[in-house]
């Protein structure tokens, strides 16, 4: 069995639009777009479901999960367009994994994009647990809101403040340059312990 910590990446023969044409402003627009956000919602849960099956595993395996999707095509849309055109992979791939795309301290999603060449177009899609939100300190699970602030050692590169969610909680800290992450943790714990 290939287990969670190498990912699953997989393509979905899918063309993604932007939500920002034209046609979409007429009803007749509105119903075709609806009808292929809900087929790409359906089409990403089996392909993603497929594929968890297949290796024996479920979507709680790779929490906290990040997902990237990759759009493939001969243009690109920039992104607020882009992350729109996936919202029914985006939905789909959730309701494969069993986690509420709402659920921001256990799913995360990342969005890309590639040119491709004359009359390639697809999703590229990558799921595996995601690192950056893989944290602990004495058993308190938490993830760095302000992931951009930490480097592989561990130690903030500027004083700044990090957002730190665990469960239905979350604390703003401020952290001084070159803080151990051992540090941020017990200032994290420190400040969950107080809003209890």
């Amino acid at each position: 069995m290939i287990g969670p910590e190498v990912g699953i990446r997989f393509t979905l023969p899918v063309k993604t639009k932007s939500k920002n044409r034209s046609w979409v402003a007429s009803m007749q627009g509105r119903m075709a777009e609806a009808g292929l956000t809900k087929n790409h919602r359906a089409l990403a849960k089996q392909a993603a479901g497929g594929h968890l099956n297949s290796r024996g595993l479920k979507g709680s395996d790779f929490v906290p999960v990040v997902v990237t999707l990759t759009r493939i095509s001969a243009g690109t849309l920039d992104d607020d367009n882009l992350i729109a055109s996936m919202k029914g992979l985006r939905d789909g791939l959730a309701d494969a994994l069993a986690i509420n795309d709402a659920d921001v301290g256990r799913l995360r999603f990342a969005y890309l994009q590639r040119k491709g060449r004359p009359r390639e177009y697809g999703v590229e899609v990558l799921i595996e647990r995601d690192p950056l939100m893989a944290t602990t300190w004495k058993g308190v699970p938490f993830h760095e809101g302000n992931v951009a602030m930490t480097r592989g050692t561990g130690t903030t590169t500027g004083e700044g403040e990090i957002s730190v969610s665990a469960g239905d909680r979350t604390v703003t800290i401020r952290v001084p340059a070159d803080t151990p992450a051992e540090e941020i943790a017990k200032m994290v714990v420190k400040q969950l312990r107080a809003q209890r």
